[in-house]
């Protein structure tokens, strides 16, 4: 019965439960202090008394109104108190140890990321505050623009179009040269790796439970284990090798996130070896498919990461999903 009644009171509720006994419990030791002062004063003074006979009424009448307020103070305290103080203490402490008891079960039913919750609110009013500031700039923008435009009125504005267009598709030509060169680059990137695959194996088991365990705080599934081949490709997700979902038919959402994951893993490690030192590690837009949620988890991940050794870049044209986290630097086209 005890326990059911713990089960149904508040945390509210605990702690006021929890302070009040010690109120109690501290009102019971100071008034039996008092009692022991006042009753050594009421001796100290009779003594006097009977050592000044010039005293002894004056000395009488005082013990008597002390002796009454004595008395009083005592019925109160008995009254307050009629199974006596030490049952009062001990009743005080079982309630406190009671009230603690039933605080420790209103922890145990929070959430499990509780302990980010205040890095969670920081991290929105950091946002919030970057929205403003996003809002100030596009005014400023726009007035700007507005300005510009007034004065390409009177300066000879179609003319000004044309060379602007012209511009445009040179700078779209220059584009798709860059989107070439950087096809190519993940081209000789993708051919060093697989050349590197026999010194990977010596690497795969520890990357492994890295891996796993980035996904597991992203996804907050901690059963399931990731495995890996010995290219360093994700086979698939399950409690054993044998018994797989593979890669392919997860969705795109959980690809895109054991791929963040699968990145954040391999610097870490090399961050982790003997000289390997910091590690820059360069995300573009990875989340695309990911539930609010697990995006927040994946901040919490990031936040742990920065924090641990590695300098995260990430490249995105969706800034609002990244409110709060790290600093910003906008790119703009020269």
């Amino acid at each position: 019965a005890l326990y059911e009644k713990l089960q149904i009171s508040s945390r509210a509720e605990l702690e006021a439960a929890e302070q009040a006994a010690n109120v109690r419990h501290e009102q019971a030791r100071a008034a039996r202090e008092t009692l022991g002062r006042q009753a050594k004063k009421a001796r100290e003074a009779a003594h006097e008394a009977s050592a000044s006979h010039e005293g002894n009424e004056r000395a009488a009448i005082k013990l008597r109104a002390d002796s009454e307020s004595l008395a009083r103070q005592s019925a109160q305290l008995h009254a307050r108190h009629p199974e006596g103080l030490p049952p009062a203490l001990d009743a005080a402490l079982f309630a406190y140890a009671e009230t603690k008891f039933a605080l420790q079960k209103a922890q145990e039913k929070l959430p499990p990321d509780a302990a980010t919750l205040g890095e969670r609110n920081r991290r929105a009013a950091a946002a919030a505050a970057q929205v403003l500031g996003e809002l100030d700039a596009k005014r400023r923008a726009r007035d700007e623009i507005r300005g510009r435009l007034e004065w390409l009125g009177s300066q000879a504005l179609y003319a000004r179009e044309t060379d602007l267009l012209a511009e445009q598709a040179a700078l779209t030509v220059q584009a798709d040269h860059a989107r070439a060169r950087s096809r190519a680059a993940r081209l000789v990137h993708d051919l060093i790796e697989r050349r590197k695959q026999a010194a990977t194996r010596t690497v795969l088991g520890p990357l492994q439970e890295r891996l796993g365990a980035r996904f597991a705080q992203v996804s907050g599934e901690r059963e399931r284990q990731i495995h890996l081949d010995e290219s360093l490709n994700i086979r698939g997700l399950g409690r054993k090798a044998d018994d797989l979902v593979a890669f392919d038919d997860l969705s795109q959402g959980a690809k895109e996130q054991l791929l963040l994951c699968l990145r954040l893993a391999v610097a870490e490690e090399l961050a982790a070896a003997p000289g390997g030192g910091r590690q820059s590690l360069v995300l573009d837009d990875v989340l695309v498919n990911t539930d609010a949620e697990r995006q927040r988890r994946v901040l919490d991940v990031l936040s742990a990461a920065a924090g641990g050794g590695l300098q995260i870049l990430v490249c995105t044209c969706h800034p609002e999903r990244y409110r709060g986290v790290g600093e910003v630097v906008k790119l703009r086209r020269g």
